[in-house]
């Protein structure tokens, strides 16, 4: 069994406990070696759409709490099955950079971490209507 690191664990057990997401690989975010956080994930096009759509809504909007544009990236994995990631494309790009990535992953942690509890909430709303 895979290890979960322990500040994106909770939003990797919400989205394994939907029963329509399995996830495959997850990272929080490292300063150091600039891995930007992301979950990969399986699930139908659908369940994949659905999550977009309400993470736009939420965490694209003036009034959000979130600190980062989240997004769902599709991708065919070895066995050409569609997969997804969730991720935010500003962090894949600060990453790139020693000094943002120590900024944005290490000195302001705190954004990152606030922001994986409001994708949390909105995968707790979507399943909680479904």
């Amino acid at each position: 069994m895979a290890i979960i690191e322990a500040k994106i664990k909770t939003l990797v057990d919400t989205m394994n406990g939907t029963g329509d997401i399995e996830t495959v690989a997850s990272c929080e975010g490292h300063w150091w070696g600039g891995r930007a956080p992301y979950i990969y994930f399986k699930s139908s096009a659908k369940v994949a759409q659905m999550i977009e759509r309400n993470i736009r809504s939420v965490c694209w909007s003036e009034k959000s709490d979130s600190n980062f544009d989240w997004v769902i990236s599709a991708q065919f994995n070895e066995q050409f099955d569609l997969t997804f990631q969730l991720h935010a494309p500003l962090l894949d790009r600060l990453s790139q950079s020693v000094w943002h990535s120590f900024w944005a992953l290490g000195f302001r942690r705190n954004r990152i971490d606030r922001d994986f509890s409001v994708l949390n909430q909105v995968l707790k709303t979507i399943w909680s209507h479904s």
